[in-house]
C-alpha cells in the first residue's frame, strides 16, 4: 500500500493472492500465512467510505492453531499490518492447515 495514512482496499490485496504473510505471535518465530481469496462484500449503506471486504488466509500445516484475535502481519511489499483474525477451521482440501479470515468494514 503505498500511501500509508489510506485505509487498506480490496485491490491492494489482489496482486497479493497466494503470497505469503509472516504472523507475528508472541516470542516464538513468526508462521508463514497464505492469502488465498480476496472477496468484496456487500455495502451496508451508500455513504459507507469505501467498500468492505473479506481476507482469506491459510495457516501452516499444524495440529496448532492461532485464536481470534489482532496479530501483526508482515508482508515484503505491503508492510506491516495488524488484522484481526478469526479462525474459520480446516481447509477442506488441506485438512492440516486452518483457514482464518480479516474483515474490513
Amino acid at each position: 500500500m503505498p500511501d500509508k495514512s489510506a485505509l487498506p482496499a480490496s485491490d491492494d490485496f489482489l496482486p497479493h493472492v497466494h503470497g505469503t504473510f509472516q504472523v507475528q505471535y508472541g516470542a516464538a518465530e513468526p508462521l508463514s500465512f497464505e492469502l488465498i481469496e480476496v472477496t468484496e462484500l456487500a455495502r451496508h449503506t451508500a455513504s459507507e467510505a469505501r467498500q468492505p471486504f473479506s481476507l482469506i488466509f491459510l495457516g501452516p500445516p499444524s495440529d496448532r492453531y492461532l485464536m481470534q484475535h489482532t496479530y501483526r502481519f508482515d508482508h515484503e511489499v505491503l508492510g506491516s499490518l495488524d488484522l484481526f483474525i478469526v479462525p474459520l477451521g480446516p481447509s477442506s482440501t488441506q485438512p492440516e492447515r486452518m483457514r482464518y479470515q480479516v474483515i474490513f468494514n
